[in-house]
């Protein structure tokens, strides 16, 4: 019986890190993809005449604001941004394993 016991917890604790590793993947690729695709989409207006002036001032304007978290570099300033998202998104879902265990009980 004992051993049962410690093979379920084994696996709740196996469950647990495999949803704390997939949620801090995911909370790390969504804003370093959405930044990748405002880059590119801007970048893609640029080929247009009418907006092209607009488009370089929207990506220089983009691109200072990410060097202001990755110390005046741009990719680095997503990384930070995304590893930033990435840790709250794993921490709310050890939170959210905190208190689903308690309610289990």
């Amino acid at each position: 019986m004992m051993m049962r016991d410690a093979i379920a917890a084994m696996t709740s604790w196996t469950q647990v890190l495999r949803s704390l590793v997939l949620t801090a993947i995911v909370s790390f690729l969504i804003p370093v993809g959405l930044m990748g695709g405002v880059i590119g989409l801007i970048l893609l207006a640029s080929y247009a005449a009418p907006l092209s002036s607009l488009s370089q001032w929207l990506l220089l304007l983009l691109l200072q604001f990410l060097g202001v978290f990755g110390g005046g570099d741009a990719l680095e300033g997503t990384v930070t941004i995304g590893l930033a998202s990435g840790t709250v998104g794993a921490l709310f879902d050890a939170f959210t394993a905190f208190r689903y265990s308690g309610l289990r009980r």
